[in-house]
């Protein structure tokens, strides 16, 4: 009986320091394991580009698009205000002509430009209004429709002077009547939405380097 008995406690004994060593052991592995950079972490998945102005209203919010529509035919836009608004403080004022927007500088000349590939659907004309940086995160169009848009607002939030050119914050809204979802999908029709934006000089002219909201 006492050979049986110390048999068990030199059993339980060896038990408990095999347990010992195996704790000690993968002690040991897992701090050489997590001593290894990135092991353990998820491989960093490519950026992936996403399309400009994108939103979550549901495609019934959107009216059917016609890219080949002449929007100036049609009287229900034609009665809103199509003018392009500057605000100066705590003046605001319609750019009626050329020369108004002219000698309001090149931020507002290169924004009007932006506004007249909105109004006729220049998909082109409009992807080239922004840097190759801004394509890093965001998708070219391949098309738009015309977009009827209005209520133009824009304000100089901020101008930076540098050598190469001065770079600007601008703050953007308009409305687009009769949205069709083919230009812009986070806004509904005659809804507005604040937009700032960033223009920066490149090579000679202005870009727009962010949009933001």
């Amino acid at each position: 009986m006492q050979n049986s008995s110390r048999q068990d406690n030199l059993l339980k004994k060896r038990r408990i320091l095999i347990g010992i060593g195996i704790a000690v052991l993968l002690g040991i592995l897992s701090g050489i394991l997590l001593s290894i950079p990135g092991l353990f972490s998820a491989s960093p998945k490519a950026e992936s580009p996403i399309p400009i102005y994108t939103g979550h209203l549901p495609p019934s919010a959107f009216c059917f698009p016609d890219y080949d529509a002449n929007i100036l035919e049609d009287e229900s836009y034609l009665e809103l205000d199509r003018r392009i608004h500057l605000r100066r403080g705590p003046e605001t004022i319609a750019l009626e002509s050329a020369e108004a927007v002219r000698a309001q500088g090149e931020a507002v000349e290169f924004l009007t430009r932006y506004f007249d590939a909105i109004l006729t659907g220049d998909a082109q004309m409009y992807n080239s209004c922004f840097t190759d940086t801004y394509y890093k995160s965001a998708l070219p169009y391949e098309r738009f429709a015309p977009q009827k848009i209005y209520n133009i607002l824009m304000e100089e939030a901020e101008r930076t002077e540098g050598d190469a050119g001065d770079s600007y914050v601008y703050y953007v809204s308009y409305a687009i009547h009769e949205n069709d979802g083919t230009f812009r999908r986070d806004v509904a029709s005659d809804a507005a939405r604040v937009l700032v934006f960033t223009l920066v000089p490149v090579d000679g002219s202005l870009k727009i380097d962010h949009i933001g909201y």
